[in-house]
C-alpha cells in the first residue's frame, strides 16, 4: 500500500503518491485525463469514469512496488490544490533500462512553469533516493510544449527515433546530457519476441 504521508517538494510544488483509496484522488485523475488539452497531447486513456480512475491508480501503486518509482500527484505546496501528475515510467517487459519522465498539468494551471518544475524535482528525487542516474523523455515531434518542458528540465534532444515500446511510432527522444547513445539503454531497439511454431 502507498504511504499516504510520503512526499517530496520543489519551490512551489509537492509530489506525493496517488491513493486509490482516496475519492478525491480518483475524481481528480478522472478530471485531468478527460480535459481536452490532455487528450490532445496524450490521447484518450479510456479512463471515462471515476471507478476506472480508481483502477488506474491501483496500477500506479503496482508500478511503484515493482520499480521503486512511478506516477506522482502534483499539488501546490501552499494551498494543497491538485494540479497534475508527473511520472517515471518503465514498463514491466520494457527493453529500455531506464525510466522516462512524463507530466500533465490541468489546463487552468498551464503556462506557469509547473511541468518543468515537477519534472526537475522528480528527476532529482530519483537520483537522490533511488540511485538512478539516467532518465529519458519521449514525445511527439509536433508537441512543442512538451519538448520545451523537457529541455527546461535539463534533458537534451537525442534525435527522432522509432519507439517500439510505444507501438513503433516515430518520436522525439530526450535524455540527460550524460547519456550519450540512447540505444545503449534499449531505446530504438526492437524488443525480442518469443518464437512460435506455425
Amino acid at each position: 500500500m502507498s504511504d499516504p504521508n510520503f512526499y517530496f517538494e520543489s519551490e512551489r510544488l509537492r509530489m506525493s503518491y496517488w491513493l486509490a483509496s482516496s475519492d478525491e484522488h480518483c475524481a481528480f485523475l478522472f478530471k485531468l485525463f478527460n480535459e481536452p488539452h490532455f487528450i490532445e497531447g496524450e490521447g484518450n486513456t479510456g479512463v471515462d469514469s471515476v471507478e476506472k480512475a480508481r483502477t488506474r491508480l491501483g496500477r500506479f501503486a503496482e508500478e511503484h512496488a515493482r520499480n521503486g518509482y512511478g506516477s506522482f500527484l502534483v499539488s501546490l505546496k501552499e494551498s494543497g490544490k491538485h494540479i497534475g501528475t508527473v511520472s517515471l515510467m518503465r514498463g514491466k517487459d520494457s527493453v529500455i533500462t531506464l525510466p522516462d519522465v512524463g507530466f500533465a498539468i490541468t489546463q487552468e494551471e498551464t503556462k506557469k512553469g509547473y511541468a518543468t518544475e515537477a519534472a526537475k524535482a522528480t528527476i532529482e528525487w530519483l537520483k537522490r533516493e533511488r540511485g538512478v542516474d539516467g532518465v529519458f523523455g519521449f514525445c511527439d515531434p509536433g508537441n512543442t510544449k512538451s519538448r520545451r518542458a523537457l529541455e527546461r528540465a535539463g534533458l537534451e534532444f537525442k534525435g527522432i527515433m522509432t519507439l517500439y515500446q510505444f507501438g513503433g511510432i516515430e518520436g522525439c527522444c530526450y535524455a540527460l546530457p550524460e547519456l550519450k547513445d540512447p540505444k545503449e539503454y534499449g531505446v530504438g531497439i526492437y524488443p525480442a519476441t518469443k518464437s512460435s511454431s506455425a
